[in-house]
């Protein structure tokens, strides 16, 4: 990913715009350690399951509604994710 930040940035610095969704945070909220570690773990998760929620959620121990709202907590997309 960064890689192709770096291909495609049109000067020297690289904004929280130029990310991808799923890398970004709001910019008036900073992750706790726990919530970044969990926002990580769904982002893995979805990514090893080629965006399937279910499984993800049953791989992470969770319900799909909590699931789902997390990803919507995390402003995680699946779709972009593949």
């Amino acid at each position: 990913m960064i890689r192709g930040l770096a291909r495609r940035a049109s000067g020297p610095v690289i904004h929280a715009d130029d990310l991808p969704p799923e890398c970004r945070v709001s910019s008036n909220k900073v992750l706790t350690t726990i919530e970044a570690l969990e926002r990580d773990a769904i982002l893995r998760g979805l990514m090893d399951r080629n965006s399937n929620v279910q499984r993800t959620a049953q791989d992470l121990g969770i319900s799909r509604a909590t699931m789902y709202r997390e990803m919507r907590r995390y402003g995680i997309v699946p779709s972009s994710l593949t």
